[in-house]
């Protein structure tokens, strides 16, 4: 489960700059 962690952490980074939290979604 190493990948979500990293998910995790880059949906943290993308939440921390706001209008990015998009991407999040796409990734997801």
């Amino acid at each position: 489960m190493q990948g979500f962690k990293l998910l995790q952490q880059f949906e943290m980074q993308l939440s921390e700059n706001g209008d990015s939290s998009q991407l999040t979604t796409r990734e997801a």
